[in-house]
């Protein structure tokens, strides 16, 4: 029996024995600090970091890893003929090192070069993976003959120039963060992240730009004739004023801060989609635009100014993770298909409102009608109350929080006795304009800036005074 046991524990070894002969397999952390060469599967459950000046090749192989893979302190790694593939949040750090891909397949690895990093990608395919570089200084990468599928640009200070998605037989771009290189590859999405400073993008079809929008750093942008699938600008600080930006065809845009230091020109530019961003606590002023998505945060101010071109919001509105009291005024559309969503924030901020103001005016063929009494239900309970000005003018506001998403709320006039309502939400249209159109038979008449108010009654005592009179001529008769 004895020796049946250790019979079976043999195998078992030379089983695993042989599972793991002809590949390194470890289940935590790889360090290598020294030179060598690789030429067996190299399987990591975890990170691997190359360090202290080593000089790695893999060659002919599989290589695989679930963390992040770290090249620093002077190493150089070259892999060749190699297949690499990582989990879904696997990428390559490279920091004051060097990165060679020589005829290799990447699949769910991304490329982020740090501080004096240099990347050769050659004869390869990364069609899985993005490519970010630019907000560390001393970055430099070729790509040869090889598919990518999104550049991601950190950009300030240059110039990019009749650039677009697809094969590229061959592109230069320099500023004095990077030095970038494409020759007869394929780039399948190009994304610019503005930081600032003098950046003019012309002739350039590109995935996305993210623009950071201050008036603490100073920034020139241009765009010019470009083909923009999807725009993202992020009010950070300051008193920021946006002109005219919409989704589809812009002729000319521009979005500048109060103080003069920052400016964005849009010139004869299409964005399919774009997205106003607002986070820390800017005071954003936007007229005549068409936003494709608005997702406030931070304690921002976004403040809609009635133009002649009314601004819209068509797909969505959405607070994240950063939206701690943000607050939308004035005058916008909001289509009725638009999705609200205000998860994200209630999730990680504890206490949460999103604070909306409803300008309303109240009129009769063109006068305007004072001490109209306006009222906010909620569930049927008053939360708001006040009377109309001179301009028969009054701006309700509701609370939102995430204990009241569910409420129904009403707007509700009344005067002498006499009441009209209708339902309000976060996403009704304003101005609300109550007219004769929306108030007659109840708001019959207006005299010395006053409303005498009818109602059915009238109507009713009319019909009967009519009726008497008949009978009275006949009577005569």
């Amino acid at each position: 029996m004895k020796k049946i046991t250790v019979i079976l524990v043999l195998l078992v070894f030379i089983s695993i024995f042989n599972l793991n002969s002809g590949k390194i397999f470890a289940t935590e952390e790889y360090v290598i600090d020294e030179n060598q060469s690789i030429d067996e599967d190299f399987i990591v459950e975890g990170d691997v970091e190359i360090k202290g000046g080593a000089v790695v090749s893999f060659s002919d192989c599989r290589v695989e890893f679930s963390g992040t893979f770290t090249i620093k302190d002077g190493s150089k790694v070259l892999f060749e003929n190699c297949r690499i593939e990582g989990s879904e949040y696997s990428y390559f750090n490279i920091d004051n090192a060097q990165l060679t891909l020589d005829n290799c397949i990447i699949k769910n690895v991304d490329i982020d070069l740090g501080l004096n990093s240099n990347v050769l990608i050659k004869d390869s395919d990364c069609s899985d993976n993005y490519i970010y570089f630019g907000r560390e200084s001393g970055a430099k990468i070729v790509i040869e003959n090889s598919n990518i599928n999104l550049l991601y640009m950190y950009i300030s200070d240059i110039t990019i120039e009749d650039l677009s998605q697809g094969f590229i037989s061959k592109c230069n771009l320099k500023n004095n963060n990077f030095d970038l290189t494409i020759l007869d590859s394929t780039i399948e999405h190009v994304d610019l992240y503005c930081w600032g400073g003098d950046v003019k993008i012309k002739n350039v079809n590109c995935y996305g730009i993210i623009v950071n929008i201050s008036d603490e750093k100073e920034g020139n942008i241009e765009i010019i004739n470009s083909k923009i699938e999807g725009m993202n600008t992020v009010p950070l600080v300051g008193t920021i004023n946006i002109n005219k930006i919409k989704q589809g065809f812009n002729a000319e845009a521009e979005v500048y801060s109060e103080n003069g230091n920052f400016h964005l020109k849009i010139i004869e530019s299409e964005i399919s989609g774009w997205i106003l961003q607002t986070t820390l606590d800017p005071t954003v002023n936007v007229k005549g635009s068409i936003i494709t998505s608005l997702i406030p945060g931070g304690n921002s101010i976004i403040n809609f100014v009635q133009s002649e071109t009314p601004n819209e919001i068509l797909n969505s509105l959405e607070c994240i993770d950063d939206a701690i009291n943000p607050t939308i005024r004035g005058s916008v559309l909001i289509n009725d298909n638009v999705e609200i969503d205000l998860s994200g924030a209630i999730e990680y901020q504890e206490d949460f409102t999103l604070t909306r103001y409803y300008p309303v005016f109240i009129k009769y063929k063109n006068k305007s009608l004072e001490n109209i009494s306006v009222k906010i239900l909620e569930n049927g309970e008053e939360i708001w109350s006040d009377y109309t000005d001179t301009e028969g003018y009054v701006e309700p506001v509701i609370v939102f929080t995430a204990d009241n998403l569910n409420s129904e709320f009403k707007i509700k006039l009344e005067y002498d006795g006499l009441s009209y309502s209708n339902d309000i939400s976060l996403k009704t249209s304003t101005p609300l304009i109550f007219d004769e159109q929306v108030l007659v038979p109840e708001f019959e008449q207006v005299k010395d800036n006053k409303i005498l108010i009818y109602g059915s009654s009238v109507v009713i005592v009319f019909i009967i005074a009519l009726i008497l009179l008949y009978y009275l001529k006949k009577k005569k008769l």
